[in-house]
């Protein structure tokens, strides 16, 4: 979540200890995630708060894209990338949604 697309997406997320901010707060809650058949897959609840109070929550799962290439022909040296890489493809498409679904409850754009 610290790279510079998704920064860029939400305009600054930063860590946070507290319930409520006057912007809102976002939590994500790792629900599952795995490295099957070539592929990360990840369960990521999201919620979006304000004045501490849920206003957004929902699941939202996703694959990445299959690695057999690099697992295989790469073998052990191209294991470790092709986990990152599925795993970074999951997390964009899910955030995608995210930004999809947050800017129609909110009316943005």
């Amino acid at each position: 979540l610290k790279s510079s697309d998704v920064q860029a997406a939400f305009g600054s997320l930063k860590k946070s200890d507290s319930q409520a901010t006057a912007n809102g707060l976002l939590t994500f809650d790792l629900h599952r995630y795995a490295f099957e058949h070539f592929k990360a897959n990840i369960s990521l609840k999201v919620s979006y708060s304000q004045a501490g109070k849920v206003v957004f929550e929902k699941i939202y799962t996703r694959d990445g894209a299959n690695q057999t290439g690099k697992m295989v022909a790469a073998g052990v040296f191209g294991q470790k990338n092709a986990v990152q890489q599925s795993t970074k493809l999951a997390i964009d498409a899910i955030l995608r949604d995210l930004i999809t679904d947050l800017n129609s409850q909110t009316g943005s754009k």
